[in-house]
């Protein structure tokens, strides 16, 4: 009687790319596991993924594979833009490694402050089988598009870094006094009275690079 033969399985984190399939990173393992985009089972990028190995050294990768499982979904959420179409809406995907859109609520979408065209944070928390893109939660409306702010909360977003900060520190952020102190002008050369030009923006957090005139 022949035997069912058995793959090896490993656990890891799916990192996908602009057609949908994934390179699964797999800790202690020095090559990646390249899986499909049709044998990825609804993995996205970030997800902690079990797979299992069908072939080694197939070119032009050293090992592919195919995900049995999706251990957990990433806690990062995807930037897009949000859009409307009647009772529905999408947050359409700009991302290299995110090739879906992404199907939200559009009640909720709309009591956050989300308007036709602001980009948005939104965290995947399910793909039904048979449904064509997957459904997420909007975390937060960024803004829109271009604006400084907006731009820069985006990138945070993606990385999962804070670029918010709880109501009592902003409170004692606030308080604090952002004028020059006469101890604090003793401790420096004053160049206030001097022509001084510099290339850092009027807001920035110092002036570090900048040039000074006397007649």
């Amino acid at each position: 009687m022949k035997k069912n033969k058995t793959y090896p399985q490993f656990e890891g984190r799916a990192q996908m790319t602009r057609d949908g399939s994934i390179f699964v990173i797999v800790e202690g393992q020095e090559e990646d596991i390249f899986v499909r985009a049709s044998r990825t089972h609804r993995a996205l990028n970030g997800d902690t993924v079990r797979v299992s190995l069908t072939k080694t050294n197939a070119r032009p990768h050293k090992f592919e594979g195919e995900v049995i499982k999706i251990i957990s979904r990433s806690e990062k959420p995807f930037v897009g833009i949000l859009h409307f179409v009647g009772a529905q809406a999408w947050v359409l995907m700009q991302s290299k490694s995110m090739p879906y859109d992404i199907s939200v609520d559009a009640e909720q979408a709309r009591q956050l402050g989300g308007e036709q065209g602001m980009k948005v944070a939104v965290k995947v928390d399910a793909w039904p089988r048979g449904e064509v893109c997957p459904h997420g939660i909007i975390t937060d409306v960024l803004g829109t598009p271009g604006a400084n702010d907006t731009e820069m909360h985006a990138i945070l977003a993606e990385f999962g870094l804070p670029y918010k900060y709880p109501e009592d520190v902003e409170a004692a952020a606030d308080k604090i006094d952002a004028g020059i102190t006469p101890t604090e002008i003793k401790k420096r050369i004053d160049m206030r009275s001097v022509c001084t030009f510099t290339i850092d923006p009027r807001d920035a957090k110092d002036f570090d690079d900048a040039l000074s005139i006397r007649a």
